[in-house]
């Protein structure tokens, strides 16, 4: 994705570049005030976030030149009666022989479960958040699951599943979608607007402690939200890693908060851990490559990064942050972005490719070496595989439900247009079963209609607009051990939260969209003892609230 004359374009395979149309990009800073409703949220514009990051990729990778083993299975997901999803992805070990009738083919899953540290946590480094870090992650305190049983197959286990998610049922008096699910605009369903304050955003939303961290082209914004009904800008980080990080920044477990310059090579290396209103510089220094994304280890003490248009992925070790040190370059293929997860011994690496636009793809590459700091060390690919439905995917979390490993993936695009139902026009999630690291399957996509229904398709693209539009970017998850809420961010499409406590059937709980600057392109942090969400906007920074009567039950009971 890049940034020409005030809106997102795209930058397609043979260097053509397409825009959004209609939005000026970040308009007037304005914030939604009160409980009441979704008000004020910026005057005009919004970022013109119609026109996406098509085929953005480049860097970093693993490892194991080779890619996924295996074969093209055309059929579909494997073991499973598949009715709705993309046909014909690369299955490179799924099983065949599944009744499938135009479903996903044979997509799976990346292996991996739950980073080192506990229950939450869906950021590359998060502790059981103490307030959080990086990438995502629950909090202290979070509600227990409770009576969730240990074993037995869940509702519906076995058949895929592939139609929109169930919308949600808004409370008496919420502004809700009247239309299509997922097109609404300045629209709120079973959220509340606690507090917000105006914050320009480019990518990436970071935290800690009671600390926000938005990133912009200019600066990375110090945010206090001790008070959560009143959030205030405290600083600006202005070093050169710190202005314009795309989706590299992000906080680990011991408190370093870095960020990787986009296009550029400039790391910088912040120490948030005793105050995280005053970040104090420990490194900043020319770590190579060209920005673009990245993540820590469960530990906190390697941040890798991402270099993703010279198809390169540094592992740094930072144990001692004023003096980081290079463990290995990985060259092999271009990387968006990355967790790591099992103690820092796998690597959930999402893999676009600018030759390869129609699929979505991931790989799972055994860091046990790299974590190690041993001589030579190297990443080593365990398993890649794509899926038809989608591409330029993002954002892996690994996840474990009732023991068993589990991985929710973002698509940032989409792989076709109206004309195929099996190819839709916006990217959007999938989460699959990865108990089995050589044979993933899919068990389900996670979309609004606006995204991939294909009756619904050509009015989505016209009020959606192509390349981003409608489709989702980032998701987080309330905790990584049997996870309960899923929070995305659908770019124009605003915020959705899910109900995933049952992988195989995904509901709609909540969504928030709040006008023309309303696109979330960031990740979203869930504090389930507070019952909120900090989500960052293209002009504000809120703090929202999931109400009782809607959450409780939830994070009371399992399906």
């Amino acid at each position: 994705m890049t940034r020409w004359d005030g809106r997102w374009c795209v930058l397609g395979i043979l260097g053509a570049l397409s825009c959004s149309n209609g939005q000026s990009n970040l308009p007037a800073s304005g914030g939604t005030a009160g409980s009441g409703g979704v008000s004020g949220t910026g005057a005009s514009g919004g970022v013109g976030g119609t026109g996406g990051r098509a085929g953005s990729s480049g860097s970093a990778g693993s490892m194991n030149a080779g890619g996924a083993a295996g074969s093209t299975n055309t059929g579909g997901a494997a073991g499973s009666t598949n009715t709705g999803g993309a046909a014909g992805s690369t299955n490179t070990g799924g099983a065949a022989g599944s009744t499938n009738t135009g479903g996903a083919a044979g997509s799976s899953g990346a292996a991996g479960s739950v980073d080192a540290g506990g229950a939450s946590g869906a950021g590359g480094s998060n502790p059981p958040d103490a307030g959080g870090s990086g990438a995502a992650g629950a909090d202290a305190g979070v509600a227990t699951d409770g009576g969730r049983p240990d074993s037995g197959p869940f509702d519906g286990e076995g058949v895929v599943w592939t139609r929109p998610a169930p919308r949600a049922t808004c409370r008496a008096g919420d502004p809700g979608e009247t239309g299509i699910q997922g097109l609404g605009v300045n629209v709120r369903c079973n959220i509340d607007v606690i507090g917000s304050v105006p914050a320009e955003n480019f990518l990436s939303l970071a935290w800690r402690d009671t600390c926000a961290y938005v990133n912009a082209q200019s600066g990375t914004s110090v945010i206090d939200v001790a008070d959560d009904a009143h959030p205030v800008v405290v600083k600006t980080l202005t070093t050169t890693g710190m202005q314009s990080n795309w989706e590299s920044m992000k906080v680990g477990s011991t408190g370093l908060l870095a960020g990787y310059q986009s296009n550029g090579g400039i790391v910088d290396v912040y120490d948030v851990a005793a105050d995280c209103k005053n970040p104090i510089l420990k490194k900043s220094w020319n770590l190579g490559g060209s920005g673009h994304a990245g993540n820590f280890s469960p530990d906190g003490t390697i941040y890798y990064a991402s270099s993703m248009y010279t198809s390169t992925v540094y592992a740094v070790d930072l144990k001692d942050p004023a003096n980081p040190v290079v463990i290995t370059g990985m060259n092999d293929r271009g990387t968006h972005d990355l967790f790591i997860g099992k103690g820092g011994n796998r690597g959930y690496f999402a893999y676009p490719s600018l030759l390869n636009l129609g699929v979505g793809s991931l790989a799972i590459i055994d860091l046990t070496s790299v974590q190690a700091r041993a001589p030579g060390a190297k990443g080593t690919l365990v398993k890649e595989w794509t899926w038809a439905d989608g591409s330029t995917s993002q954002y892996p979390i690994p996840l474990t439900y009732r023991g068993k490993d589990y991985l929710v993936v973002t698509d940032e695009l989409g792989s076709g247009n109206c004309n195929d139902p099996n190819k839709p026009v916006y990217g959007y999630g999938h989460l699959f079963d990865i108990s089995n690291e050589q044979d993933p399957k899919l068990v389900a996509k996670i979309y609004t209609s606006a995204q991939g229904s294909a009756s619904d398709c050509q009015m989505s693209s016209t009020q959606g607009g192509t390349g981003f539009g409608v489709g989702t970017h980032y998701c987080n998850v309330d905790r990584q051990d049997d996870p309960r809420l899923l929070a995305c961010g659908l770019w124009a499409g605003g915020l959705r939260v899910f109900d995933i406590r049952n992988p195989w059937m995904p509901k709609e709980v909540a969504y928030l969209q709040t006008g023309t600057s309303g696109q979330v392109a960031g990740l979203v942090r869930i504090l389930t003892e507070k019952r909120q969400l900090w989500v960052q906007t293209s002009t504000t920074f809120y703090v929202l609230k999931l109400p009782d009567s809607i959450i409780d039950p939830i994070l009371a009971s399992s399906p």
